[in-house]
C-alpha cells in the first residue's frame, strides 16, 4: 500500500503548481502585450527566429498549468489570473504563427479537458473556448493583409514541414559518422546553422545511441507511471494532476519531434518535464484523499 503524503506535503505540491501557473499567466500577458505591435508584419514573431520559437514553446508548456489552476484554485484572484493567462496564452500562440508549439500547446490541455467534460461542466467548457476565439478573431481582423495571408498559409495543410525534412536528412548523415558514441553535449550547434528540428536526432548526435535510449526510456517510464497512478487513484483532484502531467508529456513529446526542445537541459520546458517526471515517480501521489489548503492564503477560499 502506498503511503499518503502529509497535509503539508500536499499543500506544498499544490502551491508549486499554482505558482507555476501564475508565472505562466504573467508570461502569457507579456507575450500578448507584445503581439499587437507585430500583427502588421508578416514574419515578425512567427517562429522564424530562435527566440520566437523558444517563447512559443514556453507559452505552450504553461497552458496545462494555467488551465489546472483555473479549475482547482479556490481563490478568486488566482482563478482570474489563470483564466487570463490561459486565454491570452492560447491567442498569443495561435497568432504567433509557430505551428509546432501551437499544436503541442493545444494537445497538452486535451487530457485536462477530458477530465472536465460532462454535462455539468458544459458551460464552463464553453467559457474556455469562446473568449479566446472572439479575442483572436478581433485581433486577426485588425492585422495587416500580409499578416493575415501569412497566418493562413502557416496553418494550411500545404505548408508542409517547413523544410524540416532537409534538416532531418542532414542530421542522419551526420549521426551516421558516429552513431554509437556521439560527438558530445553541444556538438550539434556546430554542425547545422539552425538546429536539428528534432530533439531525438540532436540527442542521438550529441550523446550517441545510449543517450538516446535513456531519453526514450525516461519518457516511456513517465507515461507508464501516469497510467499506473491513474489506475490506483480514485480521487478527482489527484487524477486531474495526472491529466496535467499527461498533457504536458504529450505536448513535450510532440515538440521533441519537430523542435530540439528536449536537447537543451537548461530550457524551461525541460525543467518542467523533469519536475513533473519526479512528481509521478513514486506512489505517494495516489495515496492522498485530498489536497489540504486551509492554512494558505494563496489557496484558501
Amino acid at each position: 500500500m502506498p503511503f499518503a503524503y502529509s497535509n503539508e506535503n500536499y499543500k506544498s505540491l499544490r502551491l508549486s503548481l499554482v505558482s507555476i501557473s501564475i508565472a505562466g499567466a504573467i508570461f502569457s500577458l507579456l507575450s500578448f502585450l507584445s503581439l499587437p505591435s507585430h500583427l502588421g508584419e508578416a514574419e515578425q514573431f512567427a517562429g522564424f527566429t530562435k527566440k520566437a520559437t523558444q517563447f512559443s514553446q514556453i507559452l505552450g508548456g504553461f497552458l496545462p498549468f494555467t488551465l489546472w489552476s483555473l479549475w482547482w484554485a479556490n481563490h478568486i484572484a488566482i482563478k482570474t489570473a489563470c483564466a487570463s493567462g490561459f486565454f491570452l496564452g492560447v491567442v498569443s500562440l495561435i497568432l504567433g504563427g509557430t505551428r509546432a508549439a501551437t499544436i503541442a500547446g493545444l494537445l497538452s490541455i486535451f487530457p485536462l479537458l477530458l477530465t472536465f467534460a460532462n454535462r455539468k461542466n458544459i458551460k464552463w467548457l464553453l467559457f474556455l473556448v469562446i473568449p479566446p476565439l472572439l479575442l483572436g478573431y478581433i485581433l486577426f481582423q485588425h492585422s495587416s493583409v500580409e499578416r493575415m495571408n501569412f497566418l493562413l498559409e502557416r496553418y494550411s495543410i500545404d505548408a508542409g514541414l517547413s523544410d524540416r525534412e532537409i534538416f532531418w536528412k542532414k542530421s542522419f548523415s551526420e549521426i551516421d559518422k558516429n552513431p554509437l558514441l556521439g560527438r558530445g553535449i553541444g556538438a550539434a550547434e556546430n554542425v547545422l546553422s539552425d538546429s536539428f528540428h528534432n530533439a531525438y536526432l540532436e540527442i542521438w548526435f550529441n550523446t550517441g545511441l545510449f543517450g538516446l535510449l535513456l531519453f526514450l526510456a525516461s519518457q516511456i517510464c513517465f507515461l507508464y507511471r501516469i497510467a499506473y497512478l491513474a489506475r490506483i487513484s480514485n480521487v478527482s483532484e489527484i487524477r486531474s494532476v495526472l491529466a496535467l502531467v499527461l498533457g504536458y508529456m504529450i505536448g513535450f513529446i510532440f515538440m521533441c519531434i519537430f523542435e530540439s526542445i528536449g536537447a537543451g537541459a537548461s530550457n524551461l520546458n525541460m525543467i518542467l518535464y523533469l519536475f513533473l517526471g519526479v512528481l509521478v515517480s513514486n506512489n505517494r501521489l495516489a495515496g492522498a484523499n485530498k489536497f489540504s489548503n486551509h492554512t494558505d492564503p494563496l489557496l484558501a477560499k
